[in-house]
């Protein structure tokens, strides 16, 4: 079952504030994290009831500059079990604009957009329920 909440090292050794995001549609941005903060995240792997035993691990986020913009990226990496033989790691993310932030389905499609390249659809949907809510 994915975790919405984890803390997950994503930082660069040297630049602990500093993460470069690698986009699907575009080069890689790099982001100081403080000013991005992560309104959404879920995580997730295959070993069972133990993270040690996996294989694969996935993380989603969800970031928001204080302008409106957000950044939905996710990435699949080998986990501390090993990796499958045939294991290759994976990437994906978003730039929305303020304006396409401000309709939330907008968000809720790059995530699954995401999906469609890195895969973990069930991890997918725990991000798309970890974002703020909707009043309606």
């Amino acid at each position: 079952m994915p975790t919405t909440a984890r803390n997950h090292l994503e930082t660069s050794p040297l630049e602990e504030d500093t993460l470069t995001i690698t986009l699907s549609d575009r080069s890689p941005v790099q982001i100081h994290a403080r000013d991005w903060p992560v309104i959404a995240r879920a995580y997730d792997h295959d070993g069972g009831h133990y993270e040690s035993q996996a294989l694969e691990t996935a993380l989603y986020t969800v970031r928001e500059h204080a302008d409106g913009r957000r950044l939905v990226y996710a990435w699949t990496k080998a986990g501390p079990g090993g990796q499958r033989q045939s294991f290759r790691p994976s990437v994906a993310g978003y730039l929305l604009s303020a304006k396409e932030a401000s309709d939330s389905q907008a968000t809720v499609r790059a995530i699954w957009r995401v999906s469609g390249v890195v895969g973990w659809a069930v991890t997918a949907n725990a991000c798309v329920a970890g974002l703020p809510a909707e009043v309606i």
